[in-house]
């Protein structure tokens, strides 16, 4: 029997009964039951900045995973509005454009199936009888359509939907690299932060979201700062003190999470070369995954 999509993520169980009685005779009834776990495996999400290309669109890269897999997976990308230091913001200085998107899918869309460590490109997963749907929306719940062809609608959210039910196989990895953003500074003043957010959904619950950010500041900006929680989510750079079980990550790994940021409104040429000094009785850790 196929395993319901709806389990819930926590896991469950399949049940199944077996009836026997004599023909003609449903007074005399003999039943067997079986129960069988299910475990629903949990997705990993990442969301990065990675840079800008050529045309100064801002890059992100999402990453997502779940060992045992789906068979129909929905990603999405949701672009909130941007945010000043003052606590303004707006919704009309950072967006996608539906065009780029579906050129950005074709390109750099991956997919990894049941079955195999193959990263597949969006043609080859198609070969295969996945069907993979792009919708673009102009807002940030996904209700206002953006046709996929548009290169003028500002796009705040779209969501990907990777079906593998034809090819009798689990969706278990996507990545997507280089989403571009548009960035719109002209006339901002002060410091302004650019989000991106990426979620794991089925049907209206969200299973799994990442954030990550892009600052600007029309002056030059260097700062340090220390997160204040294992999942990255507050910084500080004002003197703080921390309880040294609130260090303590998902991996049971106590960890120290800082940010360094650099604005510069020089010229983008040369080289910039960072030091840091560890504070005492730490170590760094090489290679950590959020080192971005």
């Amino acid at each position: 029997t196929t395993v319901p999509e709806t389990t819930a993520v926590s896991g469950g169980q399949v049940t199944n009964v077996a009836h026997l009685h004599p023909e003609g005779n449903t007074s005399t009834d003999y039943k067997s039951t079986a129960n069988v776990p299910v475990t629903v495996g949990s997705w990993s999400l990442s969301k990065k900045h990675t840079g800008y290309d050529n045309e100064g669109r801002a890059l992100w890269n999402i990453e997502t995973s779940n060992s045992v897999g789906a068979a129909t997976l929905e990603l999405w990308d949701v672009i909130p509005d941007a945010a000043a230091a003052d606590g303004a913001t707006s919704g009309d200085v950072h967006y996608a454009l539906a065009a780029e998107l579906q050129s950005a899918i074709q390109a750099n869309l991956r997919i990894r199936l049941t079955g195999s460590s193959d990263m597949l490109t969006l043609t080859q997963a198609e070969t295969k009888g996945v069907k993979v749907t792009v919708t673009c929306y102009e807002d940030t719940n996904g209700t206002k359509p953006v046709d996929n062809g548009d290169s003028g609608t500002p796009v705040r959210s779209f969501c990907i939907t990777v079906d593998a039910s034809d090819a009798d196989a689990r969706v278990t990895r996507v990545t997507f690299s280089g989403v571009p953003t548009h960035e719109s500074r002209d006339g901002l003043t002060g410091t302004w932060t650019f989000r991106n957010t990426a979620q794991i959904r089925r049907g209206q619950t969200i299973l799994a979201s990442a954030e990550d950010q892009d600052r600007y500041a029309d002056e030059s900006i260097f700062t340090k700062e220390l997160a204040l929680d294992p999942d990255r989510r507050d910084y500080t750079d004002e003197d703080t003190t921390i309880g040294y079980e609130e260090l303590k990550g998902a991996d049971g790994k106590h960890s120290l999470w800082y940010r360094i940021t650099l604005v510069a409104t020089a010229d983008k040429d040369g080289n910039i070369h960072f030091s840091d000094t560890l504070p005492a009785h730490t170590t760094f850790v090489k290679n950590q995954s959020y080192a971005n």
